[in-house]
């Protein structure tokens, strides 16, 4: 009798971090988790990125790594960089925009420091299958938010992860060194797919505002 009922708290302990993620065990693929994770650099955030201006530059190299095209006018070339402000400038039509702007990091208050941090924690943890730490008060303290904007972008966060390669964050946090010897098919195909690219494989994207 006191095995059965050891059983049973074992069970409900186990739905309850389950229904945080919302989530059954039976979903969840710890293959993907684990080749996310070898894919990553140990350390990697606190190692490469100091600063927000560390981030940004990774972010608009990683949008833009097939070539460079305005979001508004669909310019080729060139491009200005604003310094003081973190923000682009598009030479031709003068447009003026981040590269957070063209992401669904858009109109987000949390940083993007932070956010890198946030992926890497739960790449970390769904990996080594630790889901007594995927707390929202642990993730909220990790990207610096309030509890109620932590949960949303927890969740956001997670559905993006669980896409081939990560998705985005994926493509933020993977080495892409270490990624083309292990990762299953055409990497770049896939990329090209996932964001929408339209054309050959050397055609810059094209992003809607």
């Amino acid at each position: 009798m006191l095995m059965r009922s050891n059983n049973c708290v074992k069970k409900a302990r186990k739905t309850r971090v389950y229904s945080m993620l919302r989530i059954n065990e039976d979903d969840i693929d710890f293959e993907h988790w684990r080749k996310l994770r070898a894919h990553m650099p140990k350390d990697m955030v606190a190692k490469i990125f100091k600063t927000e201006e560390d981030c940004e530059r990774h972010l608009f190299q990683t949008i833009w790594k097939l070539g460079y095209r305005c979001p508004k006018c669909d310019y080729e070339g060139g491009i200005w960089v604003l310094k003081t402000r973190r923000m682009y400038q598009c030479p031709s039509c003068r447009h003026q925009y981040s590269a957070r702007s063209v992401t669904s990091l858009y109109r987000k208050r949390a940083s993007l420091l932070g956010c890198l941090k946030g992926a890497e924690w739960i790449i970390a943890n769904m990996a080594s299958e630790s889901f007594g730490r995927l707390t929202i008060a642990t993730f909220s303290t990790t990207v610096g938010l309030s509890y109620r904007p932590a949960r949303k972008l927890r969740m956001e966060m997670f559905e993006e992860l669980k896409k081939p390669m990560g998705g985005f964050w994926g493509s933020l946090l993977c080495n892409d060194v270490i990624d083309e010897f292990a990762y299953e098919g055409d990497r770049l195909a896939d990329l090209i797919a996932y964001y929408g690219f339209d054309g050959a494989q050397d055609s810059p994207p094209i992003f809607e505002k």
